[in-house]
């Protein structure tokens, strides 16, 4: 029954008891139920999968990380260089076409349209103006595990044993670029990952 205050008058409440409530119908359950099994039919998909192998072109199938140029191309990094795909064919680049050495364990694609690659060991390459070439002031000997590039174009490596790095003038020349070394007191010597966020901010 109705709550009733002191000067007797009656209190207004959302529910003050069962009666009259009416038991979901057969038919509202089955409508609801067809509701809920609809959303998932309409999201399941079937997804198919190609599988690529060194037969078609491949130089190696063991990749570490994989990026997408401006003009559609995928770049992959293996343990033995790097592997540019088109869709159809794959064209693989080595120490001889002048990558650094070692696996190419980490990959970036910036908006200058430089191709970022991290070696196993420490090296860095980057693919410019159709050639690769070697940055080797970098003074680091661990893997490079990630690269990315913050709201202002600068492109920051991390490493395995190294801490981090900025280059602050990512399209310089090799031996002209700005090199900042974050490590010890001011960064873990351990940094497996790097991104940015879309307000800038770079974890």
């Amino acid at each position: 029954m109705p709550a009733i205050n002191r000067t007797g008058t009656k209190n207004i409440a959302k529910l003050t008891s069962t009666e009259g409530l009416r038991k979901p119908s057969v038919l509202r359950w089955l409508v609801l139920l067809c509701l809920v099994t609809s959303g998932f039919v309409a999201d399941a998909q079937t997804f198919f999968f190609d599988n690529f192998k060194t037969t078609e072109g491949m130089e190696s199938s063991k990749v570490y990380a994989i990026s997408q140029s401006a003009d559609g191309f995928v770049w992959l990094g293996t343990d033995v260089g790097v592997t540019r795909f088109d869709g159809a064919h794959f064209e693989n680049y080595s120490v001889k076409d002048g990558l650094a050495k070692g696996g190419a364990r980490a990959l970036f694609c910036d908006s200058r349209q430089n191709i970022w690659v991290g070696h196993e060991g420490g090296g860095l390459s980057r693919f410019s103006n159709q050639y690769f070439e070697i940055i080797d002031n970098l003074n680091i000997s661990s893997n490079i595990t990630s690269i990315c590039e913050d709201k202002d174009g600068n492109i920051w490596l991390t490493t395995y044993e190294n801490g981090a790095i900025k280059i602050t003038n990512p399209n310089h020349p090799p031996s002209s670029l700005i090199v900042k070394h974050y490590t010890d007191k001011a960064l873990s010597d351990m940094v497996f990952n790097s991104t940015v966020t879309s307000d800038g901010t770079l974890f």
